[in-house]
């Protein structure tokens, strides 16, 4: 399986550590970005650098697509010089980026009149499970092209869990972040009453690490990124409320009511409209710590 001949499209924060785990993995690599620098690092870690999606299409069987929503998706697909006009019959895109499912069923129907499959398949673990190799992929789409795409993905994750048809993947990260975001919101919340209070944030983390309230929150985000003030999680405020926006718009086209990701998706728009859309967002703690003591 590592003859596939693999594609990266888009080398952000994400889609560079990607690359350069299939490159370790010994997975023929071509790589395409927007920035000619992230292009060029790559090409000196062993990738071979294309011109755009349509070249590096044309020399991959299994193109892997990180980019920041579904518009880039369709631009990196169906634009000039997109990577559905070199694509071979065959070959399988994999849609990485944490998009709209209606989208979804779009793209892998102009696909298959190409005889090309899809799977979206987002994914969870940030700038940190990128790196690792630690990846946790919501894969949907037919059965049989998650399988022939397994051995890559386990090389640059930890699972790939098959959660059904196409657009399955999408709901379900989106579903992921609503209770992931939620979960970091009251954590946030409670740490700032208790600080209020007088106790510290380490005892209230060793508190809930062993107690019922521990999540990744608590083991994760608050020890790396929040308690030693690095606040270098990966993830901007602009991208979590995308992805939030997107709960929003699955929640009223379901006729679902959603109070909880009211209040959280809230949080995240009061630090974008006060500038800090670009920011990491496990900054939301200094931003609660502020607007909660009012």
């Amino acid at each position: 399986m590592n003859e596939v001949r693999v594609g990266v499209i888009g080398l952000g924060n994400m889609g560079q550590p990607i690359a350069e785990n299939l490159l370790r993995a010994g997975f023929p690599t071509t790589v395409y970005d927007l920035r000619p620098a992230a292009v060029e690092a790559l090409r000196c870690a062993g990738a071979v650098a294309a011109a755009s999606p349509a070249a590096l299409a044309g020399r991959s069987e299994l193109v892997l697509l990180v980019v920041p929503d579904s518009g880039a998706v369709r631009q990196a697909l169906f634009g000039r010089n997109g990577a559905a006009r070199a694509a071979s019959r065959g070959s399988v895109i994999v849609d990485m980026t944490t998009g709209d499912p209606r989208h979804s069923t779009r793209f892998a129907d102009r696909l298959a009149k190409r005889g090309i499959a899809y799977l979206d398949s987002p994914m969870t673990g940030g700038a940190t499970g990128a790196k690792a190799g630690r990846l946790l992929f919501m894969v949907g789409g037919d059965p049989g092209v998650y399988r022939r795409c397994l051995p890559v993905l386990e090389r640059i994750g930890k699972r790939a869990i098959h959660v059904g048809p196409v657009g399955s993947g999408h709901v379900m990260k989106l579903v992921h972040n609503h209770v992931s975001h939620a979960v970091f919101a009251a954590t946030c919340e409670g740490v700032a009453l208790g600080e209020r209070l007088g106790l510290s944030p380490e005892n209230m983390l060793e508190v809930f690490n062993a107690g019922n309230a521990r999540s990744y929150t608590t083991e994760v985000r608050f020890p790396r990124f929040i308690v030693p003030g690095t606040y270098d999680s990966g993830a901007t405020f602009d991208i979590v409320r995308k992805d939030m926006s997107l709960v929003r718009k699955l929640g009223r086209r379901s006729g679902f009511r959603l109070p909880i990701n009211d209040c959280t998706y809230r949080y995240w728009k009061r630090a974008v409209d006060a500038g800090m859309g670009k920011e990491d967002w496990s900054k939301i703690v200094l931003v609660l710590k502020d607007f909660l003591a009012k």
